[in-house]
């Protein structure tokens, strides 16, 4: 026969997969952080919030935020601004939900771990 017929070359694959593999993994390492900052800052938004309503003397009229004091009035605003983009946007909230689910996965494959030593 005039045409040698060749196995295609493989060799190749596995290298690729693994590239692959570590792209995947390090896009997942950024998602995990990213839902864990959304997480952080949904949940200090309320912390401050609720701070500032009860201790910084602020009073709530409508939408604005009225404080006695500069800096409760800073954070009061801040945590505002982020809790009507999580309304409103909901892309820092199902961030944060994502956080949660990290956080529950990461539980229990600790509790898993425990267990089995």
């Amino acid at each position: 026969m005039l045409l040698e017929q060749r196995r295609p070359d493989r060799r190749w694959v596995p290298r690729i997969s693994l590239k692959v593999a570590k792209v995947g993994r390090g896009l997942f390492l950024i998602l995990r952080i990213v839902c864990y900052l959304a997480l952080v800052l949904v949940v200090g938004s309320v912390v401050a919030l609720v701070a500032a309503m009860t201790f910084g003397g602020c009073t709530q009229s409508g939408d604005w935020i009225a404080c006695t004091s500069s800096v409760a009035q800073g954070a009061a605003n801040a945590a505002n601004i982020t809790l009507l983009t999580s309304v409103f946007t909901g892309v820092p909230v199902l961030l944060a939900l994502g956080g949660i689910f990290f956080l529950i996965r990461a539980s229990l494959r600790r509790r898993q771990t425990n267990e089995a030593t």
